[in-house]
């Protein structure tokens, strides 16, 4: 007799203190109580070491998907990047001397892209010092840093306050580099085909097209006074250094999915989402490895994750269907699937739109509804 069995991941849920402050203890939510009442549960650590992070850091959906489609303790990136910088073996790193190379020779600059926030699941502010104490190293004179602002995984108005102690350092200890220009993760890390965005911010980075300030502080400010947050804040420019011909770029964000579409815009020959500004002789290296089909010089490859859950079941000859909505669907596919990006025999993928003509933090169930409808 056919029996189908369903693993159901609702993402971002979780136990914690039982008191006002915690929205899931508050809330009513019946199936929910009865099965924990009437059948075997537990609870899992979704953080730390137990998911292959530093002690004390906070999980999130990408390193939650890896580890329960793994089966096992996947260290994630953000562990074994901060780990080669503390035993030293950043400095070496052949990705890192090669694009010093490719700058010295062509006595160009040094263009460091991506996330700058106080959370640490696409980036770490560290790796960006690490950078540039290899910049240090290496003599490099001509640094200039593009940076995304955060407002999902950071305090939604933290930049001000975060991107003053940056300058501060910068100043202090590596006055060769510079914060050149701003953008919002909404435009810069957009992984859901508005490439109207991704082309917002390509312009930006190659063309120095948006809003002039005179420092960050009033670049941020400014629309801090449009009550924008972090996450949406438009182009700004501080200093007009666009990426040129003969330059070279680190992408120091180090999960994959949310910087793809930025990526290709730079990397791929044939590349036709919009019209673009091809830039010649470019070196672009990433921290990680976005895709295995785009054309990058990574820092850090992917570990080896053999016979995910996916895999196992797959071998067994057994059938089974992955649905999500488009937000959520590289976690249930690449990542679920232990990184690998194609699916396996027998495994089929069901994509439910998402609806962006609202706000998340207001609709919460997102697309849980009409996914259900297709289960």
């Amino acid at each position: 007799m056919y029996k189908p069995i369903v693993l159901v991941i609702l993402d971002g849920y979780g136990r914690g203190p039982e008191n006002a402050a915690n929205a899931i203890f508050k809330a009513k939510k019946p199936n929910i109580d009865f099965i924990e009442k009437n059948f075997p549960m537990t609870n899992l650590q979704a953080s730390g070491i137990a998911v292959g992070l530093p002690w004390g850091e906070e999980g999130n959906s990408e390193v939650g998907h890896l580890n329960l489609g793994s089966g096992r303790i996947v260290y994630q990136y953000l562990t074994r990047i901060t780990f080669a910088i503390r035993d030293g073996s950043f400095l070496q790193n052949q990705e890192l001397l090669l694009t010093a190379q490719h700058v010295k020779k062509n006595n160009s600059a040094l263009h460091i892209i991506g996330l700058l926030g106080q959370g640490n699941v696409h980036s770490y502010i560290d790796h960006l010092y690490a950078i540039l104490d290899f910049a240090k190293n290496e003599k490099l004179e001509k640094v200039f840093i593009h940076a995304f602002t955060d407002g999902r995984d950071s305090p939604p108005q933290g930049s001000l306050n975060f991107y003053g102690k940056i300058k501060n350092k910068l100043d202090r200890d590596y006055p060769f580099a510079k914060i050149v220009d701003l953008i919002g993760r909404y435009w810069a890390m957009d992984r859901d085909n508005n490439w109207d965005r991704t082309e917002k911010t390509y312009r930006l980075l190659t063309e120095s097209r948006g809003e002039t300030a005179g420092s960050i502080e009033s670049a941020i400010k400014s629309d801090y006074d449009k009550n924008l947050t972090d996450e949406f804040i438009e182009p700004k420019i501080i200093e007009s250094e666009p990426i040129k011909d003969n330059d070279a770029v680190i992408f120091i964000n180090f999960r994959e999915d949310s910087v793809r579409q930025l990526t290709e815009s730079f990397v791929l020959e044939n590349f036709d989402k919009f019209k673009r500004k091809q830039i010649s002789n470019l070196y672009f290296s990433t921290m990680t490895r976005y895709d295995k089909d785009l054309p990058l010089h990574v820092l850090f490859e992917p570990l080896n994750i053999d016979s995910p859950l996916v895999k196992i079941i797959s071998d067994a000859g057994k059938f089974q269907m992955h649905v999500a909505e488009t937000e959520k669907y590289a976690h249930i596919t690449y990542f679920f699937n232990g990184g690998i990006e194609a699916s396996f025999p027998n495994e089929d993928r069901l994509l439910v739109p998402t609806q962006h003509d609202y706000n998340f933090a207001e609709n919460p169930a997102m697309s849980a509804p009409e996914i259900t409808k297709k289960v």
